[in-house]
């Protein structure tokens, strides 16, 4: 058996003399870049860096604060900066298939490019929406598609009032709508006074309520379809204000970006998207009552409503 003896402090140090190095402190050194005692690990680390293939991953084992996470990402990083830049792929709405966006891949460095210049279009959106919508002439056209449906509505139920007068019928308005009544000296008959008529004038005035009860229906009939055609109008003209107040605004993006197709495709489905939506972005008022609200149009489905209005884009 060894005998054991014990140490003094000196054993324990090694005296290491400074006059051999030629710097004064170690940041006057350059990193060293390599691994130490580490030859293995750095093969397997190089080696998986090779492969090209999806599925692999590169595992690192070994005990907490031994650098494991800051080898392998110099090592990483050191390999990215001898590879080619990657383009930039930008995901965009796709507005046939809201839940499949379309992949779009531009130089390396445009994409950010791209975002920047979509956020502010859709900035510029909204300014010029507005005032088109705010617009005088908008305003004034509204109110003249308007104001036709409700003398087309008028003008019917006036002509038919007076061909009700002339054969002695009056149109009464009730809580329930508009009713039909035979009439005598301008007073509505009772049920008991038309049965103390001679027979034949209670049968021509029971004819005469039923050929206007018959007119007005058609009449009420007709409304639905007036409303639709007013609707219609409305529209087309929301399309029409649309589309004169952001068309510049398009036409300059597209010149930024005229040597990429798919972009020029987006900016197309964009802009056919705003105008065919455009009554999304009316302001709620008076003149406009069933217009979906313009400054709800950016507040998170920006809204629900105004995102897939306006940032969908």
């Amino acid at each position: 058996m060894t005998d054991i003896h014990k140490l003094a402090a000196s054993d324990l140090y090694r005296r290491c003399d400074p006059g051999q190095f030629s710097f004064t402190t170690t940041d006057e050194l350059e990193t060293v870049q390599s691994v130490i005692g580490q030859p293995r690990a750095v093969e397997a680390l190089q080696f998986g860096m090779e492969i090209q293939e999806e599925g692999y991953n590169i595992f690192a084992l070994g005990p907490p604060g031994t650098g494991k996470r800051s080898v392998i990402d110099r090592f990483f990083r050191r390999r990215a900066g001898e590879e080619q830049v990657p383009v930039d792929w930008c995901y965009v709405n796709n507005f046939e298939e809201t839940h499949e966006p379309r992949a779009i891949h531009l130089p390396a460095g445009m994409g950010v490019e791209f975002r920047r210049d979509i956020e502010e279009l859709l900035s510029e959106l909204r300014t010029s929406l507005s005032a088109a919508f705010e617009s005088d002439e908008y305003q004034t056209r509204r109110q003249s598609i308007t104001q036709e449906f409700q003398e087309k509505q008028s003008e019917a139920f006036e002509e038919l009032r007076q061909r009700a007068e002339r054969q002695q019928v009056a149109l009464i308005r009730t809580p329930a709508g508009l009713a039909v009544a035979p009439v005598k000296d301008g007073e509505v008959l009772s049920p008991e006074e038309l049965e103390d008529m001679p027979e034949e004038d209670q049968e021509r005035l029971r004819s005469n309520v039923q050929e206007i009860q018959d007119d007005m229906q058609e009449i009420l009939r007709q409304v639905p379809r007036w409303q639709r055609e007013m609707q219609d109008q409305l529209k087309e003209l929301n399309h029409e204000m649309a589309q004169l107040a952001i068309g510049g605004l398009f036409d300059e993006l597209r010149g930024t970006y005229a040597e990429f197709d798919p972009i020029l495709q987006h900016l197309d489905a964009v802009e056919q998207d705003v105008v065919q939506n455009a009554e999304h972005f009316l302001e709620h008022g008076e003149q406009n009552p069933q217009a979906e609200s313009l400054r709800q149009m950016m507040a998170g489905r920006q809204g629900a409503d105004r995102d897939e209005a306006l940032l969908r884009r």
